[in-house]
């Protein structure tokens, strides 16, 4: 099995966008904005690829194309991993051409988060033709926020015409007092089904069970064994949920250093809802000495 690491390359964005995840924490957040070198990065990652073979690797953040080297980053990595990154496309268009002219389009997936509090249409839809153009595999990404609901459509139909995959992330936070996305209303839910309706069946499922929060409590799962989230100083958890007590207990190692490895088995799941569309979760059939 190949392994999947999330990359959480660090913690900086050039917008403010009020769904983010980091609202309200920014200057406490950016604290933690901390740059690795880039030798020290391409070092753990050569030596991932040298223990296992090709992996797969998503960065997140913070927005990449703010990572200082990012380029140098995606050129060599690209070379020993697959490599999928959500960008909101703010770079200019001369820095976006000569990062991507240097990389094997095979090799890159791309999430193009369209974020209307910051970002004109027009000047977006430009860059991700460009990419199109070039061979990139990409999605346009659009936050499920329910002021930006009655967009939806349109801008699914406008992406939709030119070409691209539009997916909708489910908000996560509070807004109106409601917590979401269990938050989302009969009428609002139909309204997001109804446009993953017509998604590939791969972007239905990673949209439609972020929607529906499926409890994988004690559950098997094989996070942090094939797939592990990686935090911008190189620390390990097996997911991407915030393990907010005894977080240090859920630590499987820090990839920067020379002896890490991942477990070597599953491990029990104690968050109440997976982060991971349920990718991870051990099928019970496979893994009944552990039952016992």
């Amino acid at each position: 099995m190949m392994l999947e690491f999330d990359w959480l390359i660090h913690y900086r964005c050039n917008y403010r966008c009020p769904y983010c995840v980091f609202e309200g924490m920014w200057p406490e957040v950016e604290k933690y904005a901390v740059d690795i070198s880039v030798d020290k990065w391409l070092s753990a990652w050569q030596r991932v690829y040298s223990q296992n073979g090709e992996f797969r690797l998503t960065i997140t953040g913070g927005e990449p194309f703010e990572y200082p080297s990012f380029g140098v980053l995606l050129k060599t990595l690209s070379k020993i991993s697959l490599v999928s990154f959500d960008t909101n496309l703010s770079c200019s268009m001369d820095e976006l051409q000569a990062i991507i002219s240097q990389v094997d389009p095979r090799r890159i997936f791309m999430g193009l988060s369209f974020h209307p509090t910051h970002a004109r249409l027009d000047a977006f839809m430009i860059k991700a033709e460009y990419l199109k153009r070039s061979g990139i595999d990409c999605r346009v990404h659009f936050v499920a926020y329910p002021p930006h609901l009655n967009r939806i459509n349109e801008l699914k139909t406008k992406f939709a015409n030119a070409g691209f995959r539009f997916v909708p992330i489910p908000f996560r936070g509070v807004f109106n007092g409601l917590l979401y996305p269990q938050g989302y209303s009969v009428q609002e839910k139909s309204l997001l089904y109804e446009v993953t309706r017509t998604l590939t069946q791969q972007d239905k499922i990673w949209a439609e069970q972020q929607i529906v929060q499926v409890r994988s409590q004690d559950k098997w799962c094989h996070a942090g064994q094939y797939y592990a989230r990686v935090d911008f100083d190189g620390t390990v958890y097996p997911c991407g949920n915030d393990f907010t007590k005894s977080r240090e207990k859920y630590v499987v190692g820090n990839i920067l250093d020379d002896s890490f490895s991942l477990r070597a088995t599953p491990m029990q799941c104690r968050q109440d809802t997976c982060p991971c569309e349920f990718k991870w979760i051990v099928k019970e059939t496979t893994y009944n000495d552990q039952k016992a």
